[in-house]
């Protein structure tokens, strides 16, 4: 009579299914790792995006004395303010990289006369690796010190 007794080991069934629990469990660390990549690249363009709206309200910095006043500092004759002259320059790192202007903006509101609105800048883009219908925004709240210079009516 044969030996029938039970050797101690794995039989095949069980090791084909340990190796699909182990490849199902592989897979969804595939995708989480996908998530992050795409999270992390999202990332990266708010924060170019968010520079880049901050250099624009910089470069009106220089300009600010003459804006209260209802000109532009760089044009003669005191000319209204121009707002393209203040968009995103060309070869912005994010494509399709879009500034919003709030309509009738005055920079020459006198806070002696009443509250002036804070400048609401934002930022649109689209983002090419979350589908063609997403569309990301940023806005920047800025607001400028009225600049007297000794006289109340501003600069």
């Amino acid at each position: 009579m044969p030996n029938l007794r039970r050797h101690a080991g794995f039989t095949l069934m069980e090791v084909l299914v340990a190796m699909l629990i182990a490849a199902l469990a592989l897979l969804g660390l595939a995708a989480s790792q996908v998530r992050a990549i795409q999270f992390s690249y999202s990332s990266l363009q708010q924060t170019i995006a968010s520079i880049e709206a901050n250099n624009v309200l910089e470069r009106l910095w220089p300009e600010l004395c003459a804006l209260q006043g209802g000109r532009t500092a760089t044009t003669a004759g005191g000319n209204p303010l121009d707002i393209n002259r203040y968009q995103l320059p060309a070869g912005a790192q994010i494509p399709d990289l879009q500034l919003q202007w709030p309509a009738n903006y005055r920079f020459n509101l006198s806070p002696y006369d009443g509250p002036v609105p804070p400048l609401l800048l934002q930022v649109r883009w689209q983002d090419p690796r979350q589908g063609d219908a997403q569309t990301d925004q940023l806005s920047l709240k800025a607001s400028f010190p009225w600049l007297i210079n000794g006289n109340d009516a501003g600069c």
